[in-house]
């Protein structure tokens, strides 16, 4: 039995490394890239714009098409206005979700990306971008208006057990589904995450905890945001059993 519960949660932790938030924003990518600094970025990339990410898409072919409403633009951009950048989803790419505050440096008409030589991008989240803004001093534009409404796909309610929760940069927690009301199959794995900066929501759910959950479809999984206001993770039994010795 106990051989048993290892596989299950070696196949959970496995499924979690290849969805949209194993580590946000980049996932590890071996290539000969220029150094990933704010000086180098600067130096090499035509559009350099902060602002919130509005919705991320995937055409039937080609890269993700992620829109990003800008608040503040050093080059290439102009605040107030919304940006639209092809987005390398891949493995040598970026995970973002709508929700997200995001410090993006471009190449300008190129995909953003890594491993891309000269061409490849930058793109910062959360904290880490304190360092980046102070080396970049005042931006070109800067907007107070107020973002747009984020744009995602299906509302998904649903009741389960969480199977894991961790939190690596970005929250996230996997749900097995066990009874499903809209959007989702019961026996379902939903891998549930939120958008870092001003949009995320409290994800304090934890592992054997049985929740309610009220999540948007997006690329890769399904988002919570405080800026979704039909959206949550709500606990309604909490698991006070202890956790099993390896």
């Amino acid at each position: 039995m106990l051989r048993s519960s290892r596989h299950v949660l070696l196949g959970v932790l496995a499924a979690a490394l290849t969805t949209l938030a194993a580590a946000p924003p980049a996932i590890a990518c071996d290539c000969d890239s220029p150094p990933d600094t704010v000086a180098s970025a600067k130096a090499r990339l035509g559009v350099i714009a902060l602002g919130r990410i509005r919705s991320v898409t995937r055409p039937a072919h080609g890269p993700l098409e992620v829109t990003l409403f800008v608040t503040q633009a050093w080059r290439g951009a102009a605040a107030g206005a919304e940006l639209t950048l092809p987005v390398d989803g891949s493995d040598c790419g970026y995970q973002l979700v709508p929700g997200d505050e995001a410090l993006v440096y471009a190449p300008v008409g190129g995909e953003v990306g890594q491993c891309k030589g000269d061409a490849s991008a930058r793109v910062v989240l959360g904290a880490a971008m304190a360092a980046d803004l102070a080396a970049l001093g005042p931006a070109a534009s800067t907007s107070t208006a107020a973002p747009p409404a984020l744009q995602t796909d299906e509302l998904v309610i649903a009741d389960g057990r969480v199977d894991i929760a961790y939190d690596l940069g970005r929250p996230m927690v996997y749900v097995s589904v066990s009874r499903a009301t809209r959007g989702a199959t019961r026996g379902e794995r939903l891998a549930i995450t939120t958008p870092v900066g001003a949009c995320a929501a409290k994800l304090t759910a934890k592992a054997r905890d049985r929740v309610t959950v009220r999540a948007r479809r997006v690329v890769g999984g399904l988002v919570i945001s405080s800026c979704l206001a039909d959206t949550s993770l709500k606990v309604t039994r909490t698991s006070t059993r202890p956790r099993r010795a390896p």
